[in-house]
């Protein structure tokens, strides 16, 4: 992949945490904490069900995608399964909407579960097609698809704000929406040549036994994934407020956009990785990007930890000290950027089997932590949870690559992280204590790193002037 189609895949990303940065702030202003947590529920399920309802299929359609030349029926292979067993799901929680309204969002609107319900179902499909973009390397349609639903919500936010209308949690849900509906037609269009195809194509049940046994285990690991992002959500509800769970949700949103590198990189790593293996191509490759992954995650963590004191002033009062929870909201992104690299082996292997291991104990540590922080630290707790829970999760990835595919040098790795992590939680959960040392031993920290990866810099810098 050249520096072009990189920069077009980059574009997306870069656009949409501009978006996020605008975006974030307004809603910020604009609607109440409880809301924003309500949101925050939304897309949650959101996420979820895309991770539950693929069954595992769309990792395994981008595993076979370069070895399968029938593409259209490939796709209809991997979408079809969940496809059904989705819409069932949906049509029978339509029958226990106000039920399910009021446990997920404490309002009784019926609306609410089918706006939610068409979003799901929305997301899923949009998850299959903008795969066929990101193998076929279709850079800027990918990054388009991608900018849509942040372009199309902020829009929809700023006119709520212009026309001063009632700001409640059903517009936010309604923007939620449309985004969702407007960037699933695009992705639609531009892959029309694909699910056109599907009447003349007929499932390959062995290929899909095939695809079901190597996914089968990356379903229980999303699950798994799915509660580490969401448990810190959800226990907020139960220990706290919706109103935390704003604040945490706006922490979260700030560390997305800030982690937009991180959006990059996984875009195109899997799909480059599986070229290289196709090719026969050697593992020196991914041992130098894991270094260089490795020192961007320690200097970007430096680098916010330094200046996130200025946070604050771009938002109202009552997020005062939300500076404090902004790089322990940043180890959701990065510790699972590089626990992708690391445990790249499981996917080349095409052994799957201990992908559910590392999700399933870090979610037990972090419903530990978030018991016994939360009421003590609201927000905060539930960041520093979420940290350590990402730290084990990218510990035992790591690990198990390592057992299942080849032993390689981890030391750096765990020594850089477990510093990076001491810090983050501290400052979390005793920021004011530390106003004056935190930014200090971040720039430190960024000192070091700079000295002791003084060889790499070099090395990148000299091939980065060859391509150019």
């Amino acid at each position: 992949m050249n520096i072009k189609k990189i920069g077009q895949f980059a574009l997306g990303p870069f656009v949409s945490a501009g978006l996020g940065f605008v975006s974030v702030p307004i809603i910020a202003w604009c609607f109440p904490q409880e809301e924003i947590g309500r949101l925050a529920i939304l897309q949650t399920c959101c996420s979820f069900s895309t991770l539950f309802f693929t069954l595992g299929l769309d990792q395994a359609f981008v595993r076979e995608f370069h070895e399968e030349k029938d593409h259209s029926m490939l796709l209809k292979t991997a979408i079809t399964p969940g496809l059904i067993f989705i819409s069932v799901i949906i049509a029978v929680s339509l029958f226990f909407s106000k039920e399910l309204s009021l446990l997920l969002f404490g309002i009784d609107d019926e609306a609410l579960v089918l706006i939610t319900s068409i979003a799901i179902l929305g997301t899923f499909v949009a998850r299959f097609l903008s795969l066929i973009l990101r193998m076929e390397e279709k850079a800027l349609a990918f990054s388009f698809c991608q900018i849509g639903p942040k372009l199309i919500f902020t829009f929809l936010v700023l006119c709520y704000l212009f026309f001063d209308v009632k700001r409640s949690f059903f517009l936010l849900a309604f923007a939620n929406l449309v985004s969702s509906l407007l960037v699933t037609i695009g992705l639609g269009y531009n892959t029309r040549a694909i699910w056109l195809a599907f009447p003349e194509k007929s499932i390959d049940y062995q290929k899909l036994s095939t695809m079901l046994r190597f996914g089968y285990p990356l379903v229980i690991g999303g699950a798994g994934f799915w509660g580490l992002g969401a448990v810190g959500k959800i226990a907020l509800i139960t220990l706290s407020s919706y109103s935390e769970l704003g604040f945490y949700s706006v922490g979260l949103s700030f560390a997305t956009a800030i982690g937009v590198a991180n959006q990059v990189f996984t875009t195109i790593w899997v799909p480059t990785v599986y070229k290289w293996v196709a090719k026969g191509e050697g593992m020196k490759k991914i041992d130098a990007v894991t270094e260089h992954v490795l020192c961007f995650i320690v200097i970007a963590f430096s680098l916010v930890g330094m200046f996130s004191w200025s946070i604050p002033y771009f938002l109202p009062l009552k997020y005062a000290n939300i500076n404090y929870l902004i790089t322990a909201c940043m180890g959701q992104s990065f510790l699972y950027t590089i626990s992708e690299v690391t445990v790249v082996g499981l996917g080349i292997s095409r052994n799957t089997k201990l992908e559910g291991l590392a999700p399933f104990v870090a979610l037990l540590v972090d419903i530990l932590c978030n018991w016994l922080l939360i009421p003590s630290f609201g927000a905060r707790g539930a960041a520093a949870g979420s940290f350590l829970s990402f730290y084990i999760f990218f510990v035992i990835r790591t690990e198990s690559a390592a057992y299942v595919w080849r032993n390689f040098e981890r030391k750096r790795l765990y020594l850089y992280l477990s510093l990076v992590g001491v810090i983050v939680i501290l400052t979390t959960l005793f920021g004011e204590a530390f106003k004056t040392e935190g930014p200090v031993v971040w720039f430190l920290l960024l000192v070091y790193t700079l000295i002791d990866f003084r060889a790499l810099f070099s090395h990148s810098w000299n091939h980065f002037r060859r391509l150019l």
